[in-house]
């Protein structure tokens, strides 16, 4: 039955291909057919038989069996265009060299995906669409085929589904489809006109419609390329990195109407109520050149000077375009006071984006810099947010002190906590005394802070006692103490008191039966009352595992630090439980003192004798948790912050790894140590990150204790190719590099 079921459809399809000529289409045709395997058939199939020009023109492509677990088929494209699997042959060809994107012949190999059975019960079955693959731009009879390299024969049939992904279990086949034929015809006025009308509809209505409206709708003004409908292209252009942006812009850069659409595309830079994404600059930009210089065709030929001369062309042209796109933004940011708050927004992130991309500041920038920060209360908080941390490098030299301050004094109704830990974290960055005095300003506060504890705790004095009073009142109206802050800023001279409130708040959750961990106050009584700290570490355990508490000491980072504390993590080093003992090996990397060292080697060098002779159980599932313990003990060693490992110690840790994957991210970092040690940074608030070989550490102070830990007259290099954006950052590194006494390489 399936037999007699897959021949008829063949030759449902097939019929109209028995009696064409023999032309060269069909003889092209009878060729590829020719090279069939029995058991397989390749099937395309439309809609109907007729479409207007500029329709969208579905493509079905069936792939059919009989026979099971023979045949393999790779996983159909996430495209509705050009496939990398097939290769399309249109008769007679009408499409334009600059719109076709596979013709002819096959892109490439593609993704190989999950590859999986052909199934005689279900035909694999994928969409395309004509008008991406091979426009139409006039009416009349067309003849279609496809040639496939999705399906594959397997070398032995019935082999486990596992193995379909090695490629030598699989012989790859050509595949032709039948031919269809269809035909052509000039739609009526109305019905493009109705077209766009839905079109444009759809894609004015609320985003949080159905994408594959949206996507419907962009695939008819895209396909029908009149005037009109590249009108409406333009004043849709979707952001970037959408899956209707390439094909988007491509529609209007190849449309038949762009020297119409250009000037309209001018204006709408202009206009009040439209906002000004980034692909609409680029697209406005490369038409704009278009107009002055001409396309940019490819080489003339492939011989060396041919494409070095094409090299320097395209370079020219890549300068002629920045220099465009820099004149359109200095129109766009004149334009920026007649648009509308929504207009206005979105084109203001073009802007930020566009100075953001840039290796060098835009001659535009400082102009619109100013704009930006005069009017900082207006902005979006994500716009705020990202002008305070991810693009800070452009306004940290402007004028927005002021502007933070202000902002500070007098912030919005209910203000965001992450803007007001941004603002002041900044204030504090250009300016440290004013920062320093709002910060002990909301210490000083009993209640309503505005900042986080990330902020609170940025000063470097190791204890303030003018906080006393505060934490005693604060601790004097009940509840929870304020146990971070205490641990960060108090010395023992109120340790009674933080004692006893601390006694009375855990008897109120065992009276109440709740759960209670690791409290920051047990790090501050491991600093002045050693003994009872210890003794609450030691209860903790009971009710929480040993990560959960190094995870309770990360808002106070090195500060929760004590001898105590790290004699009690060494102690935990030989424990039979590997979660503690990863947790303890995990705290002495972060914070551990020099005298840390040697306890993690006999640790490690411990681990390696247990698994020795059975590291192929480490592989397995139940080697996982000790391969993070490993994992854990190797980085606590060899990416410690208080100590370096030379190369002899990376060796040595090496030598001490027992899974393959101890040994790849070791053998990493000697690789980094080898020559001249990298140095890379990013500005991540509240300090920029730095990242010395295989260590990271935040803030200038970190770095400069880092680079001093390493042999005086090492040698080092910036990763990093210097632009404005991290200009601030290199200079940090070579004043670093400068008090250490190392070396700086180009």
């Amino acid at each position: 039955m399936k037999q007699t079921w897959l021949t008829s459809v063949a030759l449902t399809l097939c019929g109209s291909a028995a009696v064409l000529a023999q032309d060269s289409f069909q003889a092209g045709w009878d060729a590829a057919r020719s090279k069939q395997a029995p058991g397989v058939e390749f099937m395309l199939s439309t809609d109907k038989s007729k479409y207007y020009l500029g329709e969208v023109i579905p493509l079905t492509l069936s792939f059919l069996t009989t026979q099971a677990q023979t045949f393999a088929t790779l996983p159909a494209p996430r495209t509705s265009g050009p496939s990398p699997w097939e290769a399309l042959t249109l008769d007679p060809d009408d499409s334009q060299p600059a719109a076709r994107m596979v013709q002819g012949g096959f892109a490439g190999s593609g993704p190989m995906g999950n590859v999986q059975f052909l199934s005689p019960e279900q035909p694999s079955q994928n969409t395309v669409f004509l008008n991406d693959w091979s426009p139409i731009h006039k009416p009349g009879t067309y003849r279609i085929y496809l040639v496939s390299r999705r399906i594959s024969q397997l070398t032995e049939p019935g082999l486990p589904a596992m193995e379909l992904r090695n490629s030598n279990n699989r012989t790859p086949l050509e595949l032709a489809s039948n031919i269809i034929q269809i035909e052509i015809v000039q739609p009526p006025p109305q019905w493009v006109a109705e077209r766009i009308r839905e079109a444009t509809a759809t894609l004015d209505a609320p985003p949080q419609q159905d994408p594959e409206m949206q996507s419907h709708a962009f695939q008819i003004l895209r396909f029908l390329d009149t005037p009109e409908s590249a009108s409406a292209l333009i004043t849709h252009i979707p952001e970037e990195y959408t899956a209707e942006t390439y094909p988007v812009t491509q529609a209007i850069l190849n449309s038949a109407h762009w020297e119409q659409v250009l000037p309209q595309m001018q204006q709408q830079l202009n206009a009040p109520r439209q906002p000004i994404n980034e692909t609409f600059l680029k697209t406005l930009t490369e038409l704009s050149l278009r107009k002055k210089l001409g396309r940019l065709t490819p080489p003339e030929s492939q011989t060396p000077e041919a494409q070095l001369r094409w090299q320097n062309v395209a370079t020219q042209r890549a300068h002629q375009f920045e220099e465009q796109q820099a004149s359109l933004a200095s129109q766009l940011l004149a334009a920026l006071p007649k648009k509308t708050p929504e207009a206005r927004s979105q084109s203001r992130e073009t802007l930020i984006r566009l100075a953001v991309s840039s290796a060098t500041t835009p001659p535009w920038a400082d102009a619109f810099l100013a704009e930006m920060i005069a009017d900082f209360h207006s902005l979006t908080t994500r716009q705020q947010e990202d002008l305070l941390s991810s693009r800070w490098y452009l306004v940290r030299r402007a004028k927005i002190l002021p502007i933070l301050l202000e902002y500070y004094a007098s912030p919005p109704n209910s203000p965001s906590r992450s803007i007001i830990d941004l603002v002041v974290q900044r204030i504090y960055e250009l300016a440290p005394d004013q920062g320093r005095q709002i910060i002990l300003k909301e210490l000083h506060k009993q209640e309503d802070q505005l900042l986080g504890l990330s902020t609170v705790m940025m000063l470097p004095d190791p204890v303030l006692p003018e906080l006393h009073e505060v934490f005693l009142a604060q601790m004097a109206r009940g509840g929870s103490p304020p146990g971070h802050l205490i641990t960060r800023y108090a010395n023992g001279d109120i340790l009674p008191a933080v004692k006893a409130r601390f006694l009375a708040f855990v008897a109120e959750l065992d009276r109440q039966k709740l759960p209670h961990c690791t409290h920051p106050l047990i790090f501050y009584f491991l600093k002045y009352d050693p003994d009872f700290g210890r003794q609450q570490l030691i209860q903790s355990f009971a009710s929480c595992n040993y990560q959960s508490i190094v995870n309770g000491i990360d808002p106070l980072g090195r500060y929760a630090m004590s001898s105590a504390l790290e004699s009690i993590a060494i102690e935990q080093l030989p424990s039979g439980i590997v979660g503690i003992k990863r947790g303890a090996a995990e705290l002495l990397g972060r914070y551990g003192s020099k005298a840390a060292q040697k306890p993690l080697w006999d640790t490690i060098e411990y681990f390696r004798n247990w698994w020795k002779d059975r590291e192929a159980d480490l592989q397995t599932p139940i080697g996982e948790e000790s391969r993070i313990l490993e994992r854990t003990l190797a980085s606590a060693l060899g990416q410690a912050q208080n100590w370096v490992l030379d190369s002899r110690g990376l060796d040595r840790l090496h030598s001490l790894c027992s899974s393959k994957e101890c040994r790849a991210f070791v053998q990493d970092w000697i690789h980094k140590t080898n020559g001249a040690i990298a140095i890379n940074y990013s500005d991540i608030p509240p300090q920029p990150a730095f990242f010395v070989a295989q260590y990271s550490v935040r803030g200038t102070a970190a770095l400069q204790e880092k680079l001093s830990q390493f042999p005086a007259g090492s040698r080092f290099r910036i990763e990093d190719t210097p632009s404005d954006r991290t200009a601030h950052l290199r200079a940090a590194v070579e004043s670093a590099l400068r008090a250490a006494g190392h070396r700086l390489e180009p």
